[in-house]
């Protein structure tokens, strides 16, 4: 008798991973519905970490999918929110490898989102004409300085997103300034310059698969100056506000960004520009801290 219900238990077992076309282990506690609705009655809730057999998984609309979820002698359709089943561990029984045909395991979501910017900015030599056979020469200019943003972004249906952002971005660099007179120069010391500006932007979020972590992009910014001063070793300034440029950025960027188990996150970026109308043009490197909110 013993041996018969081991045996009824195993065809069971093998019925059951027979018709299902997926496993699937919830990276956290999620809740499975009887529509696509977080309203509609709950069929079935998982912990963290269990696995279910599944077959008939379907894509219903942007937020949701279905499937048929094998319980025990029971095959019931059920509905969850994409992005937990795409946060979870998703395999392809039928051809024993992880596979995903609906494009869910890291979608890019619509969000809000603050990041906190690290500039580095790097400026080549220039001479300026003082009449009187002088010129002002200034030299090669660098400096760090830290500035915030805020973006909203949108995904769109070719599976990239477009991010608008505003910033009130800080310009710091430092570099020697010196007189030339005649060609001879009869005088040099430090000068530290500093320009806020309020500027807008796109970046263009892609990758190379759905499933991918990594992301790359590319941009473009306007930077209106606002504010600016030039402060010499002497002590004395001279302030700019005659003399705010407007930055044209040409601008390309990669992050990271693991699918989280909610829906806010830290995404860190690397970005690289050039400011197209500076003479001689202007380089820029920085490293972006952004939390977003995706809803």
């Amino acid at each position: 008798m013993r041996i018969l219900v081991i045996l009824i238990l195993l065809v069971q077992a093998f019925v059951q991973t027979a018709v299902a076309d997926w496993q699937w282990k919830a990276a956290a506690q999620v809740n499975l519905y009887s529509a696509p609705s977080t309203q509609s009655p709950v069929i079935k809730s998982l912990e963290e970490g269990e696995i279910v057999l599944i077959t008939k998984l379907q894509k219903v609309n942007e937020g949701w999918v279905s499937f048929t979820l094998n319980d025990d002698e029971q095959r019931t359709k059920v509905y969850v929110e994409k992005k937990a089943l795409g946060a979870g561990e998703i395999r392809n029984l039928k051809k024993s490898q992880e596979t995903n045909t609906l494009n869910i395991t890291n979608p890019f979501l619509k969000n809000l989102g603050v990041g906190l910017t690290i500039n580095q900015t790097l400026r080549g030599p220039i001479s300026k004409d003082a009449g009187s056979n002088q010129t002002v020469e200034y030299g090669p200019q660098y400096g760090i300085a830290f500035f915030p943003t805020v973006h909203y972004e949108i995904p769109t249906s070719k599976g990239n997103t477009y991010r608008f952002f505003v910033a009130y971005r800080i310009n710091k660099s430092q570099g020697q300034s010196g007189i030339k007179q005649n060609g001879i120069l009869t005088s040099q010391e430090l000068v530290t310059q500093s320009i806020s500006f309020v500027s807008i932007g796109i970046l263009i979020r892609e990758r190379s698969t759905p499933q991918s972590n990594y992301w790359w992009g590319y941009g473009i910014e306007i930077a209106k100056g606002v504010e600016g001063k030039q402060e010499y070793t002497d002590g004395t300034f001279v302030d700019l506000k005659d003399n705010l440029p407007t930055n044209f950025y040409l601008q390309g960027s990669l992050g990271y960004q693991a699918y989280p188990a909610r829906n806010s996150q830290w995404i860190p970026e690397i970005k690289a520009g050039v400011v197209i109308n500076n003479k001689p043009i202007a380089v820029n490197g920085e490293i972006i801290f952004n939390w977003v909110k995706a809803f």
